[in-house]
């Protein structure tokens, strides 16, 4: 006999408690913790280059994995066709919009726990009143997050604070490269 609870006059076993509360759990973690760290110390250039050139190949990876299991599992059972179908095509469709921003912030996490080099990039400093913007040969960097991360990085190596510079100064950002060679702050 499997435990269960009752909660709103319904019996819940205690299984679909646990594996629902571990579910919320990992979703909580990645959409309030991993996502808003990735995207303070990562430049919108380097996550787009991600997805554009890696995300998608792990996840038909992944994908190509599941249709073997789900082979294997129709050999097993051939009266379940039809859901493995279903399953199938659902994780098609809906499976790579959720998956790989999930795969990405996941593969960019693991790349920031080491350090194999550092690169240099010199930015000019563009001001107009209150509004900061730096401009160098491999981009720009206007997000305010991005320049409060560059800000407090500064002022840790006992820099001036990109609010005492002038219009047209030159400064050097250094960039951390992680395990799979992505740019990012620290």
């Amino acid at each position: 006999m499997k435990k269960s609870i009752n909660i709103f006059g319904k019996q819940i076993k205690l299984n679909d408690i646990l594996y629902y509360g571990i579910f919320i759990l990992i979703f909580s973690i990645y959409s309030f913790v991993l996502r808003p760290f990735i995207n303070l110390v990562y430049l919108e250039t380097e996550i787009e280059k991600f997805e554009d050139n890696y995300s998608w190949k792990i996840y038909l990876a992944l994908w190509l994995i599941f249709i073997l299991f789900a082979l294997y599992k129709i050999e097993k059972v051939k009266e379940k066709i039809f859901d493995l179908v279903m399953i199938l095509l659902f994780s098609i469709v809906f499976g790579f919009i959720f998956i790989t921003k999930f795969i990405t912030n996941n593969s960019l996490f693991i790349n920031q726990l080491y350090t194999k080099e550092k690169e240099k990039i010199v930015y000019t400093i563009l001001k107009e009143e209150t509004y900061i913007s730096l401009m160098g040969d491999k981009g720009y960097i206007d997000d305010e997050k991005h320049l409060q991360k560059i800000d407090e990085i500064r002022k840790r190596n006992h820099f001036n604070s990109l609010e005492n510079t002038k219009n047209r100064d030159t400064i050097n950002v250094i960039f951390n490269k992680g395990i799979f060679g992505f740019k990012y702050l620290k």
